[in-house]
């Protein structure tokens, strides 16, 4: 089904708004919470197959980048994790083709830093940010 994350108007706060399996939107948007922050969130579903579930990526109010995810396919979201770093845009992120996720952004320093999971998986951790070298 398809799934909308945004932010609530004046405020930090996350809100999805979802199908359901008949196809049509839930008429009740769901408050995600989440890291305070500006700007949109990155989203990707990950890792391939039936396990899949979204991950949120959003900056948060202490200009880092902060993440949640479903606890399981097309369920909740659980808690938010800051992953640190101090970034000057809004993160992106994207799965490679063995299905691990990198988030991505722009550091203070102006360079390109990524975090990346090792192997694919819901509940895989993320690495230490990296600046991605010329």
């Amino acid at each position: 089904t398809l799934e909308v994350i945004y932010r609530e108007p004046g405020t930090g706060t996350l809100i999805t708004t979802f199908q359901t399996v008949s196809g049509t939107w839930n008429p009740t948007p769901v408050n995600l919470g989440g890291p305070g922050g500006i700007g949109q969130a990155a989203l990707v579903t990950a890792p391939p197959g039936t396990d899949a579930r979204i991950m949120v990526f959003a900056r948060n109010d202490v200009t880092g980048v902060s993440t949640s995810k479903q606890m399981a396919p097309d369920s909740a979201y659980g808690s938010w994790v800051d992953m640190g770093g101090t970034i000057v845009d809004y993160p992106a992120a994207t799965v490679d083709a063995a299905g691990a996720v990198h988030v991505f952004a722009i550091g203070a320093d102006g360079r390109l830093q990524v975090r990346r999971q090792a192997t694919a998986g819901a509940d895989v951790p993320f690495g230490a940010w990296q600046a991605i070298e010329p």
